[in-house]
């Protein structure tokens, strides 16, 4: 993770969280536990701050899903 993440975590940096967990979580990524919404901001950070990585800054743009 390049920059710290303050907790409490602001509503912004913690839908963004919950928002590309969701993606992952969806396309199958197992390290995305089903109760990842109920999360405090401290399990936030330490399970699923990743996401924020610039390895995952694909998730940073829309995602659709077509059926």
């Amino acid at each position: 993770m390049n920059k710290k993440i303050v907790i409490p975590l602001s509503d912004k940096t913690r839908a963004e969280i919950l928002r590309r967990c969701e993606i992952l979580q969806y396309m199958g990524d197992c390290s995305i536990m089903s109760d990842f919404y109920e999360s405090s901001d401290q399990e936030l950070v330490e399970n699923y701050s990743w996401v924020l990585d610039e390895e995952h800054s694909d998730l940073a743009q829309p995602f659709n899903i077509t059926i």
